[in-house]
């Protein structure tokens, strides 16, 4: 038998089962001390203009699994834990992609994890 064949049929199910992910690039060289995973993190839609932050990093989330969704609400729980990882006080939303469950294309989003400035 030749396995070469298998593998178009396997690539769907072997993608299928990747959960939401959500990689970090740092823009500061401070470290923070992580937060608790479900730490109570602030969502912008702006930078806020009343406080003083430092960006700590951008996150870039790519949601492929159909179970979860492919929208922000469905990648906001792994934005979030990451943002607290990372000991951020607000993660700023700059761009949101949704996926298309018709078209098949994941949902991606794009954030700046921040920590606020006494």
């Amino acid at each position: 038998m030749n396995y070469r064949n298998l593998i178009p049929l396997a690539l769907p199910l072997i993608f299928g089962c990747v959960p939401i992910t959500t990689s970090v690039t740092r823009t500061s060289v401070k470290e923070y001390p992580p937060r608790q995973a479900d730490c109570d993190i602030q969502i912008l839609s702006q930078p806020p203009t009343d406080r003083k932050f430092e960006e700590i990093a951008i996150l870039s989330t790519i949601a492929i699994e159909q179970i979860y969704g492919k929208d922000l609400n469905s990648m906001l729980p792994n934005i979030k834990e990451t943002a607290c990882r990372l000991g951020a006080d607000a993660v700023i939303i700059k761009n949101v992609e949704p996926g298309s469950r018709y078209e098949k294309s994941s949902g991606k989003a794009f954030t700046v994890a921040i920590k606020f400035i006494n």
